[in-house]
């Protein structure tokens, strides 16, 4: 059950921020070269901000929209929360509904530490395209088709394959300048 209720509250970073933040979590997680860890850095940059829109709708430093099931602190995303769901499209409102409830974290980096541990240990087909990524948008969308592909035991989202990694490709760019600055 969840118990500890945090108050909603947006703690949106800019992509510099964002940057340090992540490649300071991911160093610790990934044995690989410095460029390694930057390409992945910057993948990893490109679809939480896709996850968050550009960071704005980043919700008590849930960097990947974490869902709340268990007994984790947790909040209520104020207003609607659009979902695709089975390929239909949610929007969730009610006080009472399950897709409102999202994890919360106290610090960025305790969230970015958080998302990054849910994809290594539940994604890891996903997180195994980082290891051999290329500095390039195919690599980004690789490693965004990897979270949805239904062969795998289960997907990070539900939304159509493709147009998510469009999603993550068209913030690549700009996440790729930020991490490697």
């Amino acid at each position: 059950s969840l118990t500890t209720f945090r108050s909603p509250t947006r703690t949106g970073y800019d992509r510099g921020s964002a940057a340090a933040i992540l490649l300071s979590a991911l160093e610790g997680m990934m044995d690989v070269n410095g460029e390694q860890l930057r390409i992945a850095a910057a993948i990893l940059l490109a679809q939480s901000d896709f996850e968050t829109a550009g960071f704005s709708s980043l919700w008590n430093n849930n960097w990947g929209n974490i869902r709340a099931k268990t007994s984790l602190p947790f909040t209520l995303i104020p207003g609607a929360v659009d979902e695709n769901i089975a390929g239909q499209h949610v929007v969730a409102q009610g006080e009472e509904d399950p897709l409102r409830v999202f994890r919360s974290y106290a610090t960025p980096e305790e969230g970015c530490r958080a998302w990054l541990e849910l994809i290594r240990d539940r994604y890891p087909w996903a997180w195994a395209v980082l290891l051999v990524a290329s500095d390039d948008a195919e690599s980004a969308a690789s490693f965004a088709r990897a979270l949805g592909d239904t062969a795998n035991p289960r997907q990070y989202y539900t939304a159509n394959r493709e147009r998510y990694a469009a999603g993550v490709v068209a913030r690549w760019g700009a996440c790729r300048k930020a991490v490697w600055q």
